[in-house]
């Protein structure tokens, strides 16, 4: 079982936006419906991380809602899949990357 979590494809999930937001809100339990424990989660606000949660995490950086819009980053070894706005886009993006 170590091996195999070690070896395994883990995966960072980004959400920013407003917490209050009924968008970010659709995003977050699209995320929280995975029962995937290979999904590292990072909930951020519409802004992004400041200096310095970036400077201790860089590869929160540029992670921020876009065109004013709650936005869901999935990534793997420092490479994102394309930015989703959308529960079922994020779906995908957890399944297919």
């Amino acid at each position: 079982m170590a091996a195999d979590h070690a070896t395994a494809k883990v995966r960072e999930a980004v959400i920013a936006g407003a917490p209050g937001d009924p968008r970010t809100q659709a995003l977050v339990r699209e995320l929280a419906a995975t029962s995937d424990a290979r999904v590292l989660v990072a909930r951020l606000p519409a802004e992004g991380a400041d200096a310095e949660l970036t400077q201790a995490f860089p590869a929160l950086a540029g992670k921020r809602a876009l065109s004013d819009r709650p936005t869901a980053f999935v990534c793997k070894l420092g490479a994102c899949d394309a930015p989703a706005f959308e529960p079922a886009a994020l779906r995908r993006s957890l399944a297919s990357f």
